[in-house]
């Protein structure tokens, strides 16, 4: 496991939603859930607002080319996470 980073840990995520209706990656997600929560925020909705604060400095580790994911679409994709992984 030498040499992966956490981003590369975060690309091997298997992505039950279908391909074509994707619009915020798994890596994306799971990376401004882990900086946020690093940061203080205790539920989605704070996630979602540190996201949007800190969109440049999201920017500088993957694309997020389509912004910050509403609660909504936060909440669905943590649930479908396997917590088993």
């Amino acid at each position: 496991m030498a040499g992966l980073s956490l981003l590369d840990h975060f690309s091997a995520l298997r992505d039950p939603r279908q391909p074509g209706k994707v619009v915020y990656p798994p890596p994306e997600i799971m990376l401004l859930v882990l900086c946020a929560t690093l940061a203080g925020a205790e539920d989605v909705v704070e996630v979602r607002h540190w996201g949007r604060k800190k969109l440049p400095f999201l920017r500088t580790m993957l694309p997020c080319g389509s912004g910050i994911p509403s609660h909504d679409t936060l909440i669905d994709v943590m649930q479908r996470c396997d917590a088993k992984i």
